[in-house]
């Protein structure tokens, strides 16, 4: 352990950041999984970094697992950090097949286009790129490549070479391998990377960023949907690439399934429905019929030189995941922009993550705004014996004023157009006292936004950016280019407020009002989720505060993260809602080292405001 203070390729150690590493370290050695709770700006990943890569058997690889193609980006610099100190890690960063295919046609083909495009080229020997694998001496490669994504792209294409092929080849040569979470808590994936690569849980020393995200995209991962339009569409390929007897008799059944769909968006009335997975079955084509149906269907169009996927195969893909279907999913009907929607939705994360985390030599679960203890072990079936904790504490109170704003609440009940108005006028004058840089005002919906926005002056519309659904981090960073003193409108459970990061030396975000409480709605996947956690803690209020209440102050803090990255940055965070202030919640700020001053006369908010010092 000596070791750790000699290899940090920095001039000193950022306050706690010593003991992130230390810990790491001894999790590894005691082979744990340790929770690691940091503040912003502790340093964490070349913390984890060191203590993992000077703990681990030689025979053991680190498996760094991010969320975000960005996210993949600060392992990758700390390695070159590390070689600048003289230190030498070898490292292999995983990519799916198309973002590392050097064919210029990759990019214009969706994802499972290309997959057939690759694996035809592959079949009749016309990828050079693979094709010259043949000739390549396995035992002679060598891990020397810039591991960074596109370098390690262009230099192993301009040998000739299929860089996704060689990737998968380095992974035994490598110390740290970099990838997203797909690639050990997709069931399919990992099997696929395991049978090329010969990696084996039992040997890997995981690292997960952001791991607060973690419980609710494995269940996404494991969690699948048709749509009422995919049976006509089926119905047709049908018909044109299926012939005879098979052909007329899965038309019947896709017609029967359709006419049930039917029923079932009128019956829904636009509301959510809860569904019998036996009923579903029962009008669905046989496995075994679809199954054979799909397999023709699919090498017919092929053969025609069509490469989307069939969407017989995406009915059948769906019929599956019913068939196995264990207990800890739920299916519901649902009407979405792209059309009404029958989902098989995993609300129990433990049916993959379970399997992962009892074998993993280590793990590291590391993130600014990790949950509790009890929510993790049960979400992820994480064994008590094995967890260890290290919750860094940090005082924000002279960097943050936190003030609650109490005659405002985002409860159902009172959503009016009275309290819209207040709350657009609330930002308005708050915004007008900003000097520059950014504001971010975060809603608990997109509708909740929307009816809000519209009693905001134009004065105010014309230097807002509202965020939509398919909106990019570049297009804010575009936007506040050109406008220079901006207001961003956010969605609490959008892309935003996990991903944004707006700075030059310091956050550009200088302050965040927080219209409401995101508390999540009670729908069908949130009560299957909170009968889950009641029956797995013997306990109904604990089930109701994990479901609803450590989700929506977890994404609050997110929030308030978006404004503070570094020690020196400072920001005026205003919560319009005095839920806030009852007991459970307010404990969960406070030990993210926020302090709360609550008020319930807003000309007190803005001499606060303007008395702060954003210096």
């Amino acid at each position: 352990m000596e070791k750790i203070g000699k290899i940090l390729p920095y001039p000193r150690w950022r306050k706690g950041q010593e003991k992130i590493a230390r810990k790491v370290y001894e999790a590894v050695k005691a082979r744990k999984i340790l929770l690691l709770g940091y503040p912003t700006g502790a340093g964490k990943t070349i913390a984890a970094l060191i203590g993992a890569y000077l703990s681990k058997p030689k025979s053991k690889k680190i498996l760094f697992l991010a969320r975000t193609k960005n996210q993949v980006q600060a392992p990758i610099r700390e390695v070159f950090m590390l070689q600048k100190k003289g230190v030498f890690v070898s490292t292999i960063v995983l990519q799916n097949k198309r973002d590392m295919c050097p064919l210029p046609i990759s990019g214009r083909l969706s994802y499972e286009e290309f997959l057939k495009y690759c694996d035809s080229l592959n079949a009749l020997g016309l990828c050079q790129y693979f094709k010259n694998l043949e000739k390549l001496d396995r035992k002679k490669l060598d891990i020397d490549y810039n591991p960074e994504p596109r370098a390690f792209i262009e230099e192993i294409s301009r040998k000739g070479l299929c860089p996704y092929e060689i990737a998968k080849m380095l992974v035994s040569k490598s110390d740290l391998i970099i990838g997203s979470y797909t690639y050990i808590f997709s069931r399919d994936i990992r099997y696929r990377i395991q049978t090329a690569t010969g990696l084996k849980l039992e040997d890997l020393i995981l690292i997960i960023d952001e791991a607060h995200n973690l419980p609710d995209i494995i269940a996404d991962m494991q969690s699948t949907k048709i749509y009422k339009h995919y049976v006509k569409i089926a119905q047709k390929e049908v018909r044109k690439f299926l012939k005879g007897e098979m052909a007329d008799s899965l038309i019947s059944s896709l017609t029967n399934l359709y006419s049930y769909i039917t029923t079932l968006e009128k019956k829904s009335g636009g509301e959510d429905y809860i569904l019998d997975p036996s009923e579903l079955l029962a009008v669905f084509p046989s496995f075994n019929q679809l199954k054979n149906a799909t397999f023709i269907v699919s090498r017919n169009m092929l053969e025609s030189g069509i490469l989307t996927p069939s969407y017989l195969s995406k009915i059948y893909e769906f019929l599956k995941a019913l068939y196995h279907m264990t207990y800890g999913f739920v299916v519901y009907a649902t009407t979405t922009s792209e059309g009404f929607t029958i989902k098989c939705q995993c609300v129990d994360p433990t049916i993959t993550s379970r399997d992962v985390f009892s074998k993993v030599y280590a793990a590291i679960l590391m993130s600014g705004t990790l949950q509790p203890t009890d929510y993790l072990v049960s979400m992820l079936g994480l064994e008590r014996r094995r967890i260890i904790e290290h919750r860094i504490r940090t005082d924000f109170s002279k960097q943050v004023k936190l003030l609650v704003y109490t005659r405002l609440s985002s409860r159902y009940v009172e959503r009016s157009d009275e309290n819209y108005k207040r709350i657009a006028k609330i930002i308005t004058i708050l915004f007008k006292k900003l000097s520059s840089d950014v504001a971010l005002a975060v809603f608990p919906s997109y509708e909740y936004m929307k009816k809000v926005n519209v009693f905001l002056p134009d004065e105010i519309r014309k230097n807002s950016f509202p965020e939509r659904e398919d909106t990019r981090l570049r297009d804010v960073e575009e936007f506040i280019k050109k406008r220079g003193k901006s207001l961003v409108l956010a969605v609490a459970w959008g892309k935003l407020i996990e991903g944004i990061e707006l700075r030059r030396e310091r956050s550009l975000i200088k302050m965040v009002i927080l219209a409401g409480l995101p508390v999540p709605e009670p729908s069908i996947v949130n009560v299957k989720k909170e009968e889950l956690l009641t029956a797995r803690f013997l306990d109904a209020e604990k089930g109701w505060k994990y479901t609803y209440i450590v989700p929506a102050v977890i994404r609050l803090l997110q929030a308030i993260g978006r404004a503070v990255r570094t020690e020196k940055d400072r920001a005026f965070v205003l919560i319009l809602d005095r839920r806030i202030i009852e007991s459970d919640l307010k404990s969960i700020v406070e030990i993210h080292g926020y302090k709360m001053e609550t008020t319930d006369k807003f000309n007190e908010i803005v001499e606060k405001l303007e008395a702060f010092d954003f210096k």
